[in-house]
């Protein structure tokens, strides 16, 4: 056989088994597709250290938007795969990880929502007793990891406790009472503090001032904590709630809030219902749940996410009253 010949053969082989091994080493997700980004994947590991480590900053908080009967697409069915995606969560999509169009409030009053609530999350501010997640008890989260704060859609405010945000002004985060209105919180600029609490005040002495009546559970039993009421507080920057949230914590610490009392803290992000945000945008990390029954609609959810976006999501439990390592990954899906 002539030597160039054999040589072509013997580079051609190789090339071969080069691209075979990479086609059996390439990273995949649970579907048994290639993951996207798959350095930069949260899986429970990566979260419990996000959670377990003492927060500082914005990037040291974990941010859970629960799904409810409002919520678009939070239960799965086949009828969503047909309906088109094209990279961005316009006014009529149905898709879970598309934001709230509007929210019930008194029984059909329907309120138009510019500012979508979720609860911030780690272990430095890490309740015991009551409820500490809102509404169903399954949903996503967001994380803005360091060097992300020109994200537009980022925090613009802060409640230590339910900050009643339906029936504020400025997205949310104003006063009450008010209307939410797209104009008071454009994407352009919703990355911005929109918090109304005086910015020279902190600690102690605002926790005097903003401590305005009591704080009650949901069956309106009077709670013997003095927190910051809910509707009447104003909304801080995140300095601000960190210092909130740990005075509120060593109240609660102390007393625990039983059955469904009301624990949780609401930060207020913007809407991202709009054509201008692309889905890489949306600072989306994961989906939780809380409860085994629920485990397989955030299967198929995040499965659809898979086949829509092109990028793989993973999927974790979530247990709400651990106070470090909180979650647990969801395999062989």
């Amino acid at each position: 056989m002539n030597k160039y010949l054999l040589l072509i053969l013997v580079i051609l082989f190789l090339i071969c088994l080069t691209l075979l091994i990479i086609s059996l080493t390439k990273c995949k997700d649970d579907f048994g597709g290639q993951i996207l980004n798959a350095e930069l994947q949260y899986n429970a590991a990566k979260l419990n250290s996000i959670f377990n480590k003492p927060a500082t900053k914005k990037s040291d908080l974990l941010f859970f938007h629960c799904l409810d009967v409002d919520s678009p697409g939070h239960t799965y069915n086949s009828e969503m795969e047909k309906q088109p995606w094209d990279g961005y969560c316009k006014k009529d999509s149905q898709f879970f990880w598309c934001p709230v169009k509007y929210a019930h409030l008194i029984g059909k009053i329907k309120v138009p929502l510019k500012g979508i609530s979720f609860s911030a999350f780690n272990s430095s501010i890490h309740r015991k007793g009551g409820r500490t997640l809102c509404c169903k008890q399954y949903g996503f989260i967001f994380h803005y990891p360091d060097g992300s704060d020109d994200n537009p859609i980022s925090p613009m405010c802060y409640f230590p406790t339910d900050g009643s945000t339906l029936i504020r002004g400025k997205c949310g985060c104003g006063k009450v009472p008010g209307l939410q209105k797209s104009s008071d919180c454009p994407l352009d600029s919703g990355w911005k503090n929109l918090a109304t609490c005086d910015k020279n005040k902190s600690g102690d002495k605002l926790y005097e001032d903003t401590i305005l009546g009591i704080h009650s559970n949901t069956y309106n039993a009077i709670n013997e904590l003095k927190l910051p009421y809910t509707a009447l507080q104003c909304s801080t920057n995140f300095n601000q709630f960190m210092d909130l949230s740990k005075i509120a914590i060593k109240l609660q610490n102390k007393n625990p809030p039983t059955g469904n009392a009301k624990n949780w803290n609401e930060v207020v992000i913007p809407s991202w219902s709009s054509n201008d945000i692309k889905i890489d945008q949306i600072p989306l990390k994961a989906l939780f749940y809380t409860n085994d029954k629920d485990a397989s609609n955030m299967i198929k959810l995040a499965r659809l996410y898979y086949n829509k976006t092109g990028y793989s999501i993973p999927v974790v439990k979530f247990d709400p009253k651990a106070s470090k390592d909180p979650f647990k990954q969801l395999t062989g899906y």
